[in-house]
């Protein structure tokens, strides 16, 4: 599925079997529907209505098809931006940009979503533009780019409620997170400071500054299935993707080449699907998707045709996990 920072409908996708996209069918949902996300078993799909306060709630067919829940909808606050969900499928969270607040959902046998309390406040113009959930699924990073921090929450395993543990200052102007399969390591992408930072996870998720490396406006970083290789969108015109090996204590090398082109404008979020496999780009600017296939090692090589027609404004990719 890929999202739209536009309109009323976002894009679903047949996966052909050589990996590529098919042609896309628009899904109706709210408005600007963005940031699409399935539960683990692929039962169940949620798409995030920037425009409406709202979070789409469907069902998935053995196809892949999508319907609407009894309840097609549930509020959220102003402006849902960013969601994670546990890896055991039973929380979902969102953050609310202009609201400053952070929501949280317990996932229903049927996939209806009921809201975990009261959403939790975080300061004035935190601007939340990404949330992820450690892999234990015992801890919520929150991406405040308003301010220029991470925060991370506890999760109660029980309710699914959150509870501040702390934050640490980043470089200016962070927009999306990802962390390692081991939980060991976070990076964060600082868009107008042109940084990757890396940060080690103590106790409790406590985030500790590392190594940061420079990107030029870097937007959404993503961490392969085994840990090995890290890839950061770039939004630039035009548009790449940059791709690295992980080492040790999650040190970034460079691939060769160390960025591919996207065939569009603006790199936004990104999907990897086939259990690392592929991978698929958004690119925002230009209402496409690209694809890549995954090489052993981890190296991207673009596939034919290198992009396919999606979303306008794309924003937010997801495969269904079966």
């Amino acid at each position: 599925m890929a999202g739209s920072d536009t309109g009323t409908t976002f894009n679903w996708h047949p996966l052909n079997a050589d990996g590529t996209l098919g042609a896309a069918t628009a899904i109706t949902a709210g408005s600007r529907p963005r940031s699409p996300i399935f539960t683990p078993d692929g039962a169940f799909a949620y798409v995030l209505n920037m425009g409406a306060a709202s979070i789409s709630q469907f069902s998935v067919g053995a196809d892949g098809a999508l319907s609407p829940l009894a309840t097609p909808t549930i509020a959220t606050g102003t402006d849902p931006s960013a969601r994670a969900m546990t890896p055991d499928g039973r929380f979902l969270y969102v953050s609310n940009y202009t609201s400053n607040t952070i929501g949280a959902y317990a996932v229903g046998g049927d996939g209806q979503l009921r809201r975990v309390g009261t959403d939790i406040a975080v300061p004035a113009a935190s601007a939340m533009t990404d949330l992820v959930v450690n892999p234990a699924g015992t801890v919520l990073y929150s991406v405040s780019r308003g301010t220029s921090i991470v925060r991370w929450h506890s999760i109660d395993q029980a309710t699914g409620a959150l509870t501040l543990g702390g934050s640490v200052s980043v470089a200016a102007d962070p927009v999306a997170a990802a962390i390692t399969p081991n939980g060991n390591t976070v990076y964060v992408a600082s868009y107008n400071a042109g940084k990757l930072s890396a940060f080690s996870v103590g106790t409790g998720g406590a985030l500790t500054a590392g190594t940061v490396y420079t990107l030029a406006t870097p937007l959404a970083p993503l961490v392969s299935p085994d840990g090995a290789s890290l890839y950061v969108s770039v939004w630039a015109n035009p548009a790449s993707v940059a791709q690295y090996s992980i080492g040790a204590g999650g040190a970034l090398t460079a691939k060769s080449p160390a960025t591919l082109s996207t065939g569009g404008v603006n790199g936004h979020l990104m999907a990897m699907g086939r259990g690392g496999q592929l991978l698929w780009v958004g690119n925002y600017g230009s209402g496409t998707v690209a694809q890549f296939s995954v090489a052993s090692g981890g190296a991207l090589a673009a596939r034919s045709p290198a992009t396919v027609a999606s979303s306008a404004s794309t924003i937010g990719i997801a495969e269904a996990p079966t």
